[in-house]
């Protein structure tokens, strides 16, 4: 191996090691109001929002989430990656947390186009949409995910 592909090797491995996480391959994006201070959370604290375990961003706002609707591949996508979960066993979550010490589910946007409508109205917003949605339409911002 020539020295420069030793230095071109040593730059791959070096730019794999200090790029964004495994993320790129999420196919969503979680997003805020625009408004919103927050700009990056880790996938717990995203999953802690959404099953409530946590009510309030970093940044000690209240958080209000919204999930899409079961059957979204989007949905199935997120609750995955964020709470490593299937859908049926977060319904089962809220089944048991319901019973045990009270407490909803995040409400539920039957479209994309309508979760954007209520994190872009809702200050405490958040939520998550496919990365093919166009967002631009909208006042909303795209948090970067963590870990």
């Amino acid at each position: 191996m020539s020295r420069s592909m030793k230095y071109l090797a040593m730059a791959i491995l070096a730019g794999t090691l200090f790029a964004v996480p495994a993320f790129a391959g999420d196919s969503f994006v979680v997003v805020v109001h625009k408004d919103n201070p927050v700009d990056s959370l880790d996938r717990k604290e995203i999953s802690d929002l959404f099953l409530r375990v946590s009510s309030h961003f970093t940044t000690g706002g209240e958080a209000v989430p919204i999930d899409l609707g079961e059957s979204s591949s989007t949905r199935i996508a997120f609750s995955k990656a964020v709470h490593n979960r299937s859908i049926k066993a977060v319904k089962w979550y809220w089944q048991k947390r319901r019973f045990a010490v009270g407490g909803n589910a995040p409400g539920m946007a039957t479209s994309e186009a309508n979760l954007l409508r209520f994190v872009a109205t809702n200050e405490r917003g958040i939520g998550y949409v496919s990365t093919n949605t166009d967002i631009e339409a909208f006042p909303v911002k795209i948090i970067t995910i963590t870990d």
